[in-house]
């Protein structure tokens, strides 16, 4: 893939990697096949792939690559089936790679992901055969994909390879890229913000995003944002330097939350 449509994928991949509920998908117009790319929470971001459009040769490459099989709908089926909350089922996932890997779990090992405590282990560890049932429904249906976490040179890396090498074409071809906003929630009301044109991002201190009512978890969330984008964005800092920016970051902020225009306004 020659500079140009690097430079292209990787401004876009940036843009989503700042924005909320972002994702990006590369289309080769040619072939018509396309990788997905959205922003998580810590900075890196989740290469998608649907199943459908790829020939068995082609999943195997991608498989060599570090992609894994990921069923679609596998946070709402385990914070639905388990009652636990969107961020912890996230953090599960991570953890165990999927919802296979949860399945297989014991309950001591779901207890030593970080904030889950016994009677959500507990709740989990119960639940494998659903699970088990979730997946086998989703492959018979075909309702797979492919994913894997990366950071945003391993993804720039990946798109060139997915069309270069796993679905190359004899001849010239352009990629296209699909912004698309996710469902965002104002961080101080929490109602759904339907026009992007009333999102408000204001830099408040820790403390000030506690007065105003953030929850714990999200706050540390976007802290771990906020020092990614940092160690990208000031990665010429010599180690010593962008560790003592980064604690100063985790220590008084600044937060940047999602608030809806009406919020802002008593900020």
């Amino acid at each position: 893939m020659d500079k140009d449509r690097l430079g292209f994928c990787r401004s876009k991949m940036e843009e989503v990697m700042e924005e909320e509920g972002a994702s990006v998908t590369f289309v080769n117009s040619k072939s018509g096949k396309r990788i997905r790319f959205a922003g998580r929470a810590d900075g890196s971001l989740r290469a998608h792939l649907d199943l459908g459009q790829l020939s068995k040769e082609e999943i195997a490459k991608l498989l060599s690559l570090g992609f894994r099989e990921t069923g679609f709908g596998e946070v709402e089926a385990l914070s639905s089936l388990t009652d636990v909350g969107r961020q912890r089922a996230i953090d599960l996932l991570d953890h165990f790679g999927g919802l296979e890997g949860v399945s297989e779990a014991r309950e001591q090992e779901l207890h030593e992901v970080s904030g889950v405590g016994g009677k959500i282990a507990s709740r989990v560890a119960g639940s494998t055969s659903k699970f088990r049932e979730l997946i086998s429904e989703a492959r018979a249906e075909k309702n797979y994909n492919l994913s894997k976490v990366c950071d945003l040179e391993e993804a720039v890396e990946l798109t060139a390879r997915f069309f270069e090498e796993v679905c190359s074409l004899p001849g010239q071809y352009e990629i296209r890229a699909e912004l698309r906003r996710g469902e965002i929630h104002c961080d101080a009301c929490g109602r759904t913000i339907k026009d992007d044109r009333v999102v408000r991002r204001p830099e408040l201190s820790i403390e000030a995003a506690r007065q105003m009512g953030m929850e714990e978890d999200r706050i540390q969330v976007l802290v771990e944002r906020h020092v990614a984008f940092t160690r990208r964005m000031a990665a010429h800092q010599s180690p010593e330097a962008m560790e003592a920016l980064c604690s100063a970051i985790r220590e008084v902020g600044p937060v940047i939350p999602v608030v809806c225009a009406e919020c802002a306004k008593r900020l």
